[in-house]
């Protein structure tokens, strides 16, 4: 008969394996462990990435918008500074230069005859749908002498060709009944009484 005795408790008896299960446990949880820290670490360096990029997207989308406004404002300054000089253009397009005008008439009137009136009538029209000045001078005056008619023709005629309306009168008309005696009876019986229209081309200011 075989007798055996076992001389260790149950709980001092060792696995015949030469890793013990609590070894595999723990290397388990610390591999686990592990990955878990490394994932962690990936998607915090990944958060720190987009972080940064993302305060460069914003530190680039305020450079544009600071672009963009200034843009804006010196888009906003030339419009005002374009309507200010289209209102001097069309200031300077429907304006007359009276002290030229005046000099001129000055220069062009013989010693025979005395302007008494000069009228200025400025009316504002359309011209093929544009805005338009039309500017019109009345002179009245008193030619005297044996020539009166062939002066007061004479200085029609200078005022369309003087450097002064040579550009910007249309015509300058005698209206008809206007050249006549001089009801004074002071006046001597070759003083004629007379008037001349000068009309401007239409001027554009628009």
């Amino acid at each position: 008969m075989n007798l055996r005795v076992d001389l260790i408790l149950e709980h001092e008896q060792r696995s015949a394996s030469p890793v013990s299960l609590t070894f595999i446990v723990r290397l388990m949880a610390i591999t686990l462990l592990s990955i878990l820290v490394l994932v962690s670490l990936f998607f915090f360096k990944r958060m720190q990435d987009a972080a940064s990029e993302f305060r460069g997207l914003n530190d680039n989308i305020s450079s544009i918008k600071f672009k963009y406004d200034a843009h804006l404002s010196l888009k906003s300054k030339l419009t005002l500074q374009r309507g200010i000089l289209a209102e001097c253009q069309s200031w300077e397009n429907g304006h007359v230069e009276w002290f030229g005008v005046l000099a001129a008439f000055e220069r062009l009137v013989p010693m025979t005859v005395q302007l008494r009136d000069v009228k200025i009538e400025r009316l504002n029209s359309t011209v093929n749908k544009k805005p338009v000045r039309l500017v019109t001078i009345h002179i009245k005056g008193k030619a005297v002498g044996d020539n009166a008619a062939q002066d007061i023709d004479k200085l029609r005629q200078d005022i369309l060709k003087a450097p002064e309306f040579v550009k910007v009168i249309k015509e300058v008309v005698i209206p008809p009944g206007s050249f006549k005696m001089d009801p004074d009876p002071k006046a001597s019986r070759t003083d004629r009484l007379f008037e001349l229209v000068c009309r401007y081309l239409p001027m554009n200011y628009e």
